[in-house]
């Protein structure tokens, strides 16, 4: 079975409920895909909250991962493309983004997507 973990974290002084699911596999580091996993919402929070983003942003998080900087940045910016290379964890990251409606996830290489022509943050 998966496991399941919960946080409470705050986003402009509100708690958030957050729950984070690695479900019937550990999310695994494959040396071939660099990949590397932050596993705190608390940090990401904290981080987040000292950048100059705001409710207006479009964001693309690229290398999503499980979505764990996706689901703080939903909760702060307008729109949120979370893009996911690897299949195994884009399946992860589909599970855990469908909550929040202002997150759409993309899986492919980010170098081959067609970025838009409006303003948008990394």
């Amino acid at each position: 079975m998966g496991v399941l973990r919960a946080w409470f974290i705050h986003v402009r002084g509100a708690p958030l409920f957050f729950l984070w699911h690695n479900y019937r596999y550990k999310m695994k580091r494959l040396p071939q895909y660099s990949q590397n996993f932050l596993q705190s919402p608390q940090l990401v929070q904290e981080l987040i909250s000292r950048s100059s983003l705001n409710r207006h942003d479009t964001v693309y998080d690229i290398g999503a991962g499980s979505g764990v900087i996706s689901s703080v940045l939903a909760s702060r910016v307008n729109n949120v493309i979370a893009i996911e290379f690897e299949p195994r964890i884009a399946e992860t990251l589909k599970r855990n983004m469908a909550r929040y409606e202002n997150v759409e996830v993309i899986v492919g290489d980010f170098l081959t997507l067609k970025l838009p022509k409006t303003a948008y943050k990394v």
